[in-house]
This record gives structure tokens, sequence and C-alpha cells, in this order.
């Protein structure tokens, strides 16, 4: 060895003296290096482990402490037959890490693509039957599945109020966590091809990466290379527009068994409710009071928040996040709908004659129910168990049966009550904050105008009931008319809604409650008609050239669709002739 050499090395084991020796750290490093021994430990190393322990407690100088700790360490690496840079572990190593239950807990984060919507909780795993969720908000949720019956705890601390909601799951239901969820990896290799995405630092540690890719989300996974144990898993959902993202675990957890108790503190107040039904479907066939948010989403990145208050099928009060107000009764004959605008201090109660406005609420909660009923037929696809706004949710995606609804819905496991709604076709529409069994105020549904306020009363004519092509001509001229003698980009709805209002904005539009009236009663049986001949694209197979046409531009096609039965096509121009025309003889 060169002089040099011993220079250096002395001038190392010198700098190392002066390290303060915390019995702390000491420990907790300690504690590491007997993790990555694992079970190839031999007694020889057993032996060396406990000699380090009485090193540890007697009174050696703060050069033999730090010391000890290389040495341990480097031990502790060469016996676990790791490497430094993580390039030994491998997936079968993680496995036999997780494979057998133990006590655990992680921060759940999920974060929703189309808003800037997080939502955090701490999930703990005392055993595979009971597990404890806590909110930001103070929320406690305890579920345990160990006894009958099975069910789920749900305490609020600052009210002091505890609600027990009995599940249909037997005992020994288990627990939905992360863990188990990639247990499955290993049972089901057909379906999950794990990829090792080499070695990569992250949260303050070295980390080996796997992915799992699947059809419908993808799972990634780093393991810290020292105790091949995850400290950090993220699931992504594009599909859905969501990312599950798990950090902060803790794999020695200190529990309090009575943190898992089923029986609330003292001084809440109790209640307790059972579910008796599983399905969202069967909970809410029979209409219940209901409150819920229904946010809409367009894709020029506007939205659209109200929140439906619906004391019955035929009666609904929306409340818009701009102020205005808008109450619909249904439920006599005519069918009534006041409007208020509270900054203008102004009401328009519209009345629609004629006896075929029965329902004014949405039928969603219709299409899970046949969903639930006949889901080969409306393609249901069930994406598990996922946490949803502080539930745990099942997860059912419906496209039905010719890709048209496109929904996403996620029940509560425990009441099987729809806890979100999504629905993307074209926009994106959200149901959030359900409320069912809402006990309402009868005044916030009274259909007259407030003190104060102008009143302004329209009627419309009946609504049309087999619309036909002349009510699609009489839409086009009416739109082209409004837009200045340009026919809509685009016959979808959501489109016209964009483009109408963007014109409006521009032009400083204002329509009255008369032009109002007047433009639904060309836009209603127009729209309906188009919904007809888009309702089946091989029957009708309509196509549109619109876009840019003037009015009045005789030489240009607009559209041409099928009539059903029939073999020839009508051609539609710019003038609004309409032309029957052979299949051979459609542009080219």
């Amino acid at each position: 060895m060169s002089e040099m050499d011993e220079r250096e090395i002395k001038r190392r084991f010198e700098l190392i003296s002066k390290f303060e020796a915390n019995p702390e750290v000491t420990i907790r490093d300690l504690k590491r290096v007997r993790e990555s021994f694992g079970k190839r430990m031999t007694k020889q190393q057993t032996t060396q482990q406990k000699m380090l322990r009485i090193i540890m407690k007697s009174k050696i100088t703060k050069f033999a402490a730090a010391a000890v700790i290389i040495i341990a360490v480097l031990i502790g690496i060469h016996y676990s037959g790791g490497s430094i840079d993580g390039a030994s572990v491998a997936w079968a190593d993680v496995m036999e890490q997780i494979k057998s239950f133990r006590p655990y807990a992680y921060t759940l984060t999920v974060r929703y693509h189309h808003t800037d919507e997080t939502i955090v909780q701490r999930s703990m795993f005392l055993n595979q039957y009971q597990r404890r969720e806590e909110f930001p908000d103070g929320t406690i949720r305890i579920f345990d599945h160990s006894q009958e019956p099975t069910g789920m705890l749900q305490l609020n601390p600052k009210t002091k109020q505890a609600a027990w909601k009995v599940s249909t799951r037997e005992a020994g239901s288990i627990n939905s966590g992360i863990l188990e969820r990639i247990r499955r990896f290993e049972e089901r290799p057909d379906i999950y091809k794990v990829e090792d995405r080499g070695v990569q630092e992250m949260d303050g540690h070295t980390t080996k990466c796997f992915q799992v890719p699947g059809e419908n989300n993808v799972h990634t996974v780093w393991v810290d290379i020292e105790t091949k144990l995850p400290i950090r898993i993220e699931l992504e959902h594009p599909k859905v527009g969501q990312t599950l993202i798990m950090t902060e675990f803790d794999f020695e957890p200190i529990f309090d068994k009575t943190q898992f108790d089923r029986i609330p503190p003292e001084g809440y107040a109790f209640s307790e409710y059972v579910s008796r039904k599983d399905s969202a479907s069967e909970q809410s066939r029979d209409f219940r009071p209901r409150a819920y948010t229904y946010t809409t989403l367009r894709s020029d990145g506007s939205k659209t928040v109200r929140r439906m208050l619906e004391p019955s099928i035929n009666r609904c009060r929306r409340e818009f996040d701009d102020g205005q107000i808008v109450i619909y009764d249904y439920s006599q004959e005519p069918a009534r709908c006041l409007k208020l605008d509270p900054e203008k201090k102004q009401a328009v109660m519209e009345t629609y004659p004629g006896g075929n406005r029965k329902k004014i609420n949405i039928e969603l909660l219709k299409i899970i129910e046949n969903a639930d009923a006949r889901p080969e037929l409306y393609k249901v696809e069930d994406r598990g168990i996922q946490p949803m706004d502080g539930h745990t949710t099942q997860c059912v995606y419906i496209p039905g049966m010719h890709n048209e609804i496109l929904f996403t819905v996620w029940k509560d496991v425990e009441t099987g009550l729809p806890v979100r709604i999504e629905q993307k076709h074209g926009r994106t529409l959200i149901l959030t904050d359900f409320e069912f069994d809402v006990a309402f105020d009868p005044n916030l549904f009274e259909m007259k105008a407030p003190e104060g306020y102008t009143f302004t009363k329209v009627t419309y004519p009946a609504k049309v009931i087999q619309p036909s092509e002349a009510h699609l001509i009489d839409g086009l001229r009416f739109l082209a008319e409004f837009l200045g003698g340009t026919f809509p980009k685009a016959l979808e709805w959501p489109v016209i809604q964009q483009q109408t209002r963007a014109y409006i904005e521009e032009n400083n539009v204002e329509i009255s409650p008369v032009q109002l009236k007047e433009m639904r009663v060309v836009i209603e049986p127009f729209l309906k008609y188009v919904g007809r001949l888009r309702s089946s694209p091989k029957s009708f197979d309509l196509h549109y050239f619109g876009d840019g046409v003037r009015l009045g531009e005789a030489e240009e096609v607009i559209l041409w669709y099928r009539p059903e039965g029939e073999s020839v096509y009508r051609m539609v121009y710019g003038d609004l002739r309409v032309k029957d025309v052979a299949p051979e003889d459609l542009p080219k």
C-alpha cells in the first residue's frame, strides 16, 4: 500500500470520528441492515448481528460507532446478495415480500385528469378483514369484515356523529388494498405482463421500477432496493380520467386495535343503516328525493356547474354556479318552468301545453338499471374496486349497445348507491355529491316570482311528436340566419350550442324570452329529427358538409341521408332545396 493511500485512509477515518452517534439513527440503520438480511441470514450472520447490538450498547467512541454502522451496511449488502445499483432486484423478490399478509398503511392520492380536484386519504390495514381510512376533513371510515354482521362505521369527530352501515358481504371478505391488487399479477401472468424499468431515484430512495401495462390501466411500482418493498405505486386510468398514487408506505405500523373498533367512541350520536340490496338500480328504482352536483365540461375548457334538487320525478330545482335558478314543475297540466335571474331581478315563466311533458329529471339511474339487468347487451365492463370521493366503490363502465352511452359509474360497495357518474360523449357530464332521501323545503319549488322581480310569461306550442324532414330544413335555415348567414359547423347539439354561444358573445346579441321561445320551437324538433338520423348510422347514412357554407349557395351540398326503407338518398343544398339522388350518383 502506498504512503498516499495510507494518508487518505487516515483522513477518512478522522472524518468518520467526527460523526455524532445518535442512538435513534443508529438503531434505525441497524434495523434496515437486519431487513436486508431477510431469510438468507445464516446462524453465523445472526451471531454477527447480536455482536452489533452488544457493541452499540457499550460505551464505544464516536469513531467506533460510525465505523461499525458502515461495516454493518456493507456486510448486509454482501449477505443479502444485492448490489448497490439494485440490478439484482427481480419482481419475484417483491412478490416474496408481500405474498403473506402483513399490517401496513399508505397515503392514497387520487388526481382527476379533467379537473383540478384531488382527494387524499390515509389507509390502514390491521389484517385481511379490518381497515381504517382517514380523510383530511377529519372523517374516519372503519371497515370490519371479520365477523357478522359485516359493515362500515363512519365517524365525524367534528359533529360527534357515528353511522354503522351494515353490508351484505359475508364475514371473511378480503380487504381491497393495493397489495391485494398487486398479488393478482402473479396469479394471472397471462394477463399481467410485468416490465422491468430499471433503477430510478424516487422519493429519496434508490428503487427498482416495474410497470404493468393493461388494456384499461397502467400500474407502476417503485421498490426500495434494500427492503424490496414498495415505496410508491401509481395506477393510471386513462379512460376513466384519473390517477391513483400510493405513497408513504409503512410496513411496520404500530396500530392500536381500538382504532379498528366497530363500537363508536363515547359521546357519539349513533345511527344504523342496513343495506339490503347491492345494486344501484335496485336502490334507486323507486324514486327517492335526491340532490347531486351536475358538472358539464366542454372541449373548449369551459364548464357549467349546477346543484340539482329533485323532490320527485316531475319536479326539479337547478341552482347554477353563476347564480341563475331554474325551477321545473311537470306535476300538473300545463307543465311550467320558472327562470330566475337574481342579479337582474328578472323572472320568466314558461308554460308548455299539450300534456306530453311528464318527467323532467334525468334518467341516468334507469340506464344503470337496464345495464345491471342485461350487462351483455350494454357491454358492461367491471373496473373493480376503486376509491372515489371518500368512498370505496365498485366501478363499472357502460358503453351501451352502440357505444352511444359511454357511462362510468362508481357505486358504494356498502350501500349500492351511486357515488359518481360520468358520461363522455362529445362533452363530459359528471354527477357527484349525491344525497338520497332529502327532506326538501317545499318553498324551494314554488312557481312564483320573488317580490321585486320583473315578470314575463311565455307560452310554447305543443311539442312535435313526430318530426319530419321539414323540421330539419326549418332548423338549418333558422341556424344559418342566426349565425350571420353561415350554416353550423356540425349537427351535434354541443357543437351548435358552443358556436351560438360564441356568436352571441362576439356580437353582443341580446335574446329576449320571446326570441328564446321562437328558437326552441324550431330547434327542438330539428334536433329530434337529427338525433333519429344519427341513432342508426348504417340505416340512415347521414353525412354533413355545411361547415363554412353560406345560406343561398345553391351549388354547395350541405348534407345527404337515406330515408328509412328507401334506396335513394335525400341531398340538401345550400339554398335548402332537396333532391333525390341514387347511391351511385353521390359526390365522391
